[in-house]
């Protein structure tokens, strides 16, 4: 750039060739807001209340899980029926009389039960009665009937489990050194610094509910199309409206709630209900799937933006429609009673799917033509987890009394190692551990995903 005399002061940055008053230093301005990365939601932790564990009880915690009578895993060794006779836990009892003792047969399945001629009563020998039997002739087999003199009839039991999880210490730290904090052209470096510890422990915190309610979906796994498992994920097995259809089912045979209370808050403690809304956790990369998800020619997945508070203004003469419904931080859209969360950096399982590379190929390109469109790593088809959480199915631990806090260690001098005291370091540590409190009302289901 010339002056008003033609002297050149910087037409070539820090070469002195061209400038004829030498190099200019600074040839740019140094912008003191940097370019920070957007902040992850924490969408699972709304999902379970925060606990805390007392201190000087050892690393796990425990809780009893209650059955009520009338539960499959109410089972007991207790069970005698309305005359009072024993059955065996296992077995399957018949009477063409439920009054006479003698008319009664035991069998080793409910079909050859049922299969006895003039049969007119039914009953499993545990001491659960029917349990969460629907069929009338079980049900109406374990009424407790009482004859005329009472006695030690109809005994049942009741049984209770222990839940438990395991609470563990997790930490990490950056180191600097003095001289990087004093001639570092920014002067905030080390407030930044500790503000990306605490952002990082916020978001490794985040991925370890996120990957541990995963660890337990994937033990009532179910699968797209006809795969049985991960590696025989293909592109038949995308998600389809007749498997959340089956999922809807299956968890209200587990008497999952269809209402979720959404943990809310800085403190984790309130609580927010949402009415008919089971959630899904998804990634981003099955979007497109949501959204293009069809049932006899109509698209199912409806947009958060259509139901949220505040979601927008209805068209000129016409009413508001009703968006009056609490949503999840991270929700996206619904499809029934369904709500889909999208997880941006979500684990998946890439390219550990079935082959994409021994099908037809006519276009060449090394991807089955089946598999187009699809995505694919390495050659094999990449496998996505939708991950189910019930309400109230998990809730996280911490220590009582701690509470994760950046702790920052100022350049000292240590005799023997660190002479000059130049090195400091920037720490955190915190407790964590993760209790599932009802195993299946969480599940995973693993499918395979269209590009767009």
């Amino acid at each position: 750039m010339a002056d008003f005399n033609g002297q050149v002061y910087n037409d070539g940055g820090l070469d002195p060739a061209t400038s004829s008053v030498g190099a200019q230093l600074n040839d740019f301005h140094w912008s003191r807001f940097a370019v920070l990365e957007a902040a992850k939601k924490k969408v699972f932790s709304q999902m379970g209340a925060a606990r805390k564990q007392p201190k000087n009880y050892g690393v796990k915690i425990k809780k009893y899980r209650e059955y009520p009578i009338l539960h499959d895993a109410n089972i007991n060794d207790q069970g005698i029926d309305a005359n009072g006779v024993k059955m065996v836990p296992g077995k399957w009892y018949s009477w063409t009389d439920p009054t006479d003792p003698a008319t009664r047969q035991e069998h080793d399945t409910l079909a050859e039960a049922k299969a006895r001629a003039g049969q007119v009563r039914v009953q499993k020998g545990d001491g659960n009665l029917f349990g969460s039997s629907r069929d009338f002739n079980v049900q109406t087999g374990a009424f407790p009937i009482l004859g005329e003199e009472g006695g030690a009839v109809n005994i049942v039991g009741t049984k209770r489990d222990i839940v438990e999880a395991r609470i563990n210490r997790f930490g990490f730290a950056i180191q600097y050194t003095r001289a990087a904090m004093d001639l570092d052209t920014d002067t905030s470096l080390l407030t930044k610094q500790v503000q990306k510890v605490a952002e990082a422990y916020a978001d490794i915190r985040e991925a370890q509910i996120r990957n541990e309610l995963i660890t337990q979906g994937m033990q009532n796994a179910t699968y797209g199309g006809g795969a049985t498992t991960i590696e025989e994920v293909d592109e038949t097995c995308q998600l389809t409206f007749p498997m959340l259809r089956m999922l809807k089912q299956s968890l209200n045979e587990a008497r999952c709630p269809v209402d979720t209370n959404m943990v809310t808050g800085s403190t984790k403690i309130d609580t927010v209900t949402i009415r008919s809304a089971r959630y899904i956790f998804v990634p981003q990369e099955l979007i497109p799937t949501l959204e293009d998800l069809e049932h006899n020619g109509k698209v199912l997945f409806q947009d958060v933006a259509e139901y949220a508070d505040g979601a927008g203004i209805a068209p000129a003469g016409s009413t508001v429609i009703n968006k009056t419904s609490t949503t999840a931080d991270g929700e996206i859209g619904r499809i029934g009673d369904f709500r889909f969360i999208s997880v941006h950096d979500m684990p998946v399982f890439k390219g550990e799917g079935a082959d994409a590379t021994d099908g037809a190929d006519n276009d060449g390109d090394g991807i089955e033509d089946s598999g187009a469109n699809m995505h694919v790593t390495d050659g094999h088809y990449d496998v996505f987890p939708m991950l189910v959480v019930g309400s109230d199915s998990f809730e996280t631990y911490a220590l009582q009394g701690e509470v994760a806090r950046v702790k920052h260690g100022a350049p000292r001098v240590i005799p023997g190692i660190d002479n000059h005291g130049d090195r400091g370091s920037i720490a955190i540590d915190w407790y964590f551990g993760l209790l599932v409190n009802k195993p299946e009302h969480i599940r995973t289901m693993l499918v395979s995903g269209k590009v767009a």
